[in-house]
């Protein structure tokens, strides 16, 4: 009885969510161009050397979902992640964010959306310093946020290919996927 009962109610559950009509969207974007790099890159910046400095970052990855609250308005949770080095690796950075994200559209239409956003929340540092030869590590917490200046959706049936650029802990420029569901 109670598996038919649990049945029922994982149905219901089910068509209740197949119902409302693309109300929720996960997505996953690649960007470049984050705030923590640049700052971190100006602190390690050497004016006077002949040496040739190799900085390396990988994409910063954000991973989210929203849920729509009207035609206007998104909300969700969203998690940013960033590695990069500097000074030919002597120092190794890793950024983690958790961000609740709010957006607002200003048109959308069958195959196009456009809209703008904001994300905030908390970020951890990790860092791994060579200063003179000495390794030290520093860790922090810091408030995490990103503007969402211009962001542009292009429709696919339930799949959306995603640009943006904004400013802060998740890059200049984003490229990405969505899906709605």
């Amino acid at each position: 009885m109670k598996k038919i009962i649990s049945l029922i109610a994982l149905s219901t559950l089910g068509l209740l969510v197949l119902g409302q009509s693309e109300k929720h969207e996960l997505y996953i974007t690649a960007g470049i161009g984050t705030v923590p790099f640049i700052i971190e890159s100006f602190d390690h910046m050497v004016f006077f050397s002949d040496e040739i400095v190799r900085d390396q970052t990988n994409p910063v990855i954000t991973i989210g979902y929203q849920y729509r609250l009207s035609k206007k308005i998104r909300i969700g949770p969203e998690v940013v992640l960033d590695r990069f080095w500097i000074n030919n690796r002597e120092n190794s950075y890793r950024f983690k964010s958790m961000l609740v994200r709010f957006d607002i559209n200003w048109l959308s239409s069958k195959r196009v959306n456009i809209y703008s956003g904001v994300s905030t929340g908390v970020t951890s540092k990790n860092a791994i310093e060579t200063i003179d030869g000495i390794e030290t590590k520093r860790n922090g917490t810091y408030l995490g946020l990103h503007l969402y200046l211009f962001c542009f959706d292009y429709k696919l049936g339930k799949f959306s290919m995603t640009f943006n650029k904004g400013l802060g802990v998740s890059g200049i420029v984003n490229l990405g996927m969505k899906y709605r569901f």
